[in-house]
């Protein structure tokens, strides 16, 4: 009992248990399978990540707005990742499950240095480690950019936190780097200037709102006070706003962000409210988790009513006991601050919500919970062993519920079964289903589910193109061809549909036309290997040899990463 008081030895203990628990959660992480979704463009499809570090894809990571984003940082780790692994999945998934680790780790490290208390930030730091709303940031590949992201931030507050202590000025200018850096592998942190503002209040105290508030230092230059902090940040804030306008620009290079006319602003406030309260539920209750949740128009007014209320007097709540329990509203606003930028609001993709906007929200959460029940057994020493008792008991169940859903994420089928079981009218679950059966070769099944998902979302470009593929695959090349005619006709630059509608034109003997789509691929991509290869064949059942031979001859002057 001696020992356990002795602070080093907690932290040795919590150090033990955060890497014991998190790593048997993720423990088979390592044996799961490449995903169609987003993994191709980030990483096995991707022709400069598969080329690793070199000087040209460096070049190309700070310089693109690929995947609707610009995160260079991102890119880089998963080039390095390549030049580590090549395309062997095991290697990916266990960069991801490293820096979860470390982001758990970091994150105690960072709360403790800030509390001076071993126990609370153990256990905020476990929630973190362990809830199953973080699978989907751990288990996917291509959410790389959560988990690097949230990394360098753990990095840039621990920085922060000892420059307040020390007044260094390289430990502030390190807080500004590592701020950069985190930015540059997720634009999600600009709301981090607003976090420091709140760790000011609490754990540092640097600030009080409240002239005798208990273990505050009285501040009677208050606007002052406020003025010296804001002056403080001011680099973080103009890092902010120069992240948002180029991010900006990428979403809507990308065509990601949706109009009014598809979503009125009126249905994004209603949805916005609705996930706030349906974050909150499934943070106490982790059930129905699914990869993609179906926008479903406007909820109902009661509905939202009731959740917008709650919500302010849970806010007017933590403002009223802020002077005894100032962790309450500061782990509160975090939560609602840090979701912003993806409640939805400005729309990006067609998503309600979703399990990978909460990795560094919860936190907030987690921290008013733990620091709370920490308080609690201190005032009422009586309680403890019962709360011990259920907090144990809590984290086995995490630990069971994360590797139940970590296993969902074994590749996509598994993935889309799951979400097909827990939500209704997920077209994206059809889509990722018709995927993996065409990829293994069950056409029509694929076009079965790809019907399904166009009977829910008619406008649906993927499951149309899934459809074409699997009718060239089965050789109905008239279907194919009326299918990719008719994605084509409402955007002719498509070069998926170019690609293989000039090819089943090809195998139906209409050189003419198939020419034309071959044409218009190149146009766009001069180097398009596909293209490049089905002009080479047209030319050889041509019996024009030597256009066949210039076809061929480009293919093979490009470096074989691309090829």
């Amino acid at each position: 009992m001696i020992l356990l008081k002795n602070s080093k030895v907690q932290i040795y203990i919590a150090v033990l248990i955060l890497m014991v628990s998190v790593a048997f959660a993720y423990w088979n992480v390592d044996t799961f399978e490449f995903l169609s979704l987003d993994d191709q463009s980030y990483i096995f499809g991707n022709p400069h990540v598969k080329s690793g570090l070199t000087w040209a894809s460096i070049k190309w990571a700070f310089s693109t707005f690929e995947a609707s984003n610009w995160h260079p940082i991102t890119w880089m780790s998963h080039m390095l990742d390549f030049e580590l692994y090549g395309l062997k999945p095991a290697g990916h998934h266990l960069t991801n499950f490293l820096l979860h680790l470390i982001n758990t780790l970091a994150l105690f490290f960072g709360l403790k240095t800030m509390t001076k208390s071993v126990v609370p930030s153990a256990c905020a730091s476990l929630l973190f480690g362990l809830h199953p709303l973080h699978v989907e940031s751990v288990a996917w590949v291509s959410e790389r950019k959560d988990v690097l992201s949230a990394c360098f931030m753990f990095i840039t507050i621990f920085v922060y936190a000892k420059f307040t202590f020390s007044k260094a000025r390289r430990l502030y200018f390190g807080a500004i780097l590592f701020y950069i850096l985190g930015l540059l592998a997720k634009p999600m942190l600009v709301t981090l200037p607003f976090v420091l503002l709140l760790i000011d209040f609490w754990p540092l105290r640097r600030i009080s709102f409240f002239s005798r508030l208990p273990g505050y230092s009285i501040t009677p230059g208050f606007v002052s006070a406020v003025l010296m902090l804001l002056r403080e940040k001011i680099p973080f804030f103009v890092l902010s706003v120069l992240s948002c306008i180029i991010t900006s620009m990428a979403q809507i290079s990308g065509g990601t962000v949706a109009s009014t006319a598809s979503l009125s602003l009126f249905s994004r406030l209603c949805n916005a409210i609705l996930s706030y309260g349906n974050y909150i539920e499934k943070m106490i209750y982790p059930h129905n988790l699914a990869f993609f949740y179906p926008h479903m128009g406007i909820p109902t007014r009661w509905g939202t009513s009731i959740i917008a209320v709650a919500l302010l007097a849970a806010t007017f709540l933590f403002i009223s006991v802020a002077k005894t329990l100032p962790y309450c509203i500061m782990g509160w606003l975090w939560f609602l601050g840090t979701l912003v930028p993806v409640i939805g609001i400005v729309q990006i993709g067609s998503q309600a919500m979703a399990d990978r906007y909460t990795y560094i929200p919860l936190i907030g959460l987690f921290l008013s919970l733990s620091w709370g029940l920490h308080d609690l057994t201190r005032r009422f020493p009586r309680v403890r062993s019962v709360v011990i008792a259920v907090s144990v008991s809590v984290f086995i169940i995490l630990i069971v519920q994360t590797r139940k859903q970590t296993n969902y994420w074994k590749n996509d089928s598994t993935l889309a079964e799951h979400a097909l079981s827990v939500t209704r009218n997920n077209f994206f679950a059809y889509t990722l289903k018709a995927n993996f059966l065409y990829a293994n070769g069950n056409y029509n099944e694929a076009i079965q589910n790809s019907l399904f998902a166009l009977k829910i979302r008619p406008s649906l470009i993927s499951s149309r193109l899934n459809m074409g593929l699997c009718y060239l695959r089965l050789q109905k090349y008239p279907d194919a061809i009326a299918i990719f005619s008719d994605v084509l006709a409402s955007d002719s630059s498509n070069i998926f549909a170019n690609v293989n509608c000039g090819k089943a034109l090809l195998f139906m003997g209409d050189f003419s036309n198939a020419r034309q789509c071959f044409k218009r691929v190149l146009k766009k991509d001069s180097l398009h290997i596909p293209t490049l290869e089905s002009m080479g064949l047209m030319y050889d059942l041509m019996h024009d040899s030597v256009k066949a031979e210039y076809y061929y001859s480009k293919i093979r002057t490009l470096p074989p990463v691309r090829r």
